[in-house]
């Protein structure tokens, strides 16, 4: 499986753990859940978007 790295500072790092803890899942699964739904919202507002226009 590919693997993807990220810079954060260790501020970030302890939020996005204590983040995927409070939801049950581990750091991976959290980053790419967060990275889905993001991606999933902006392509229904542009969906959305035309057609209305």
């Amino acid at each position: 499986m590919p693997h993807v790295s990220s810079r954060v500072s260790e501020q970030e790092k302890i939020w996005m753990e204590s983040y995927a803890k409070l939801h049950g899942l581990n750091l991976s699964d959290a980053v790419k859940a967060a990275f889905f739904e993001k991606s999933e919202d902006a392509y229904d507002l542009k969906r959305c978007g035309n057609r209305e226009g």
